[in-house]
């Protein structure tokens, strides 16, 4: 199994899922980086802040390879295609299944409707099949 750690050294590549264009937030003197849908970006590790890289709800400081742009982007905007390596390569995450919950005792499982009481009056009747609609006025 693989280390799930990733080296400080680490290059995280992502795909904008969404354009981004910097100029809808002004100029307040950070490089923000423009971008549009299937641009890839790069993000160094150390860049990430300790964040994991597939969970991302802040701004990253990146590179824009298909526009040769550096800058500030919405983590929200892009999705996660892995880490990168020594060949220039994009190696995939490897996925984590949750733990397989345990089977329910068979007293847990609610009986099926044709085992269910029978209702003897009409009313009772009403109020089982449709709550809060069965009152008179």
């Amino acid at each position: 199994m693989e280390n799930l750690q990733s080296s400080m050294s680490d290059i995280h590549v992502y795909e904008a899922k969404l354009r981004y264009d910097p100029l809808e937030h002004g100029d307040d003197g950070v490089m923000y980086l423009s971008m549009e849908k299937d641009d890839i970006l790069e993000v160094p590790n150390q860049n990430l802040q300790g964040h994991d890289p597939d969970d991302l709800f802040s701004w990253l400081k990146g590179f824009n390879v298909t526009r040769n742009l550096n800058g500030l982007f919405p983590g929200t905007y892009v999705r996660y295609l892995g880490v990168k390596d020594a060949d220039g390569e994009v190696k995939e995450p490897e996925k984590v299944l949750p733990p397989i919950p345990p089977k329910p005792r068979s007293n847990s499982i609610a009986p099926p409707s044709h085992d269910r009481p029978a209702v003897a009056d009409e009313l009772s009747r009403c109020i089982y099949l449709y709550p809060y609609t069965c009152w008179e006025s």
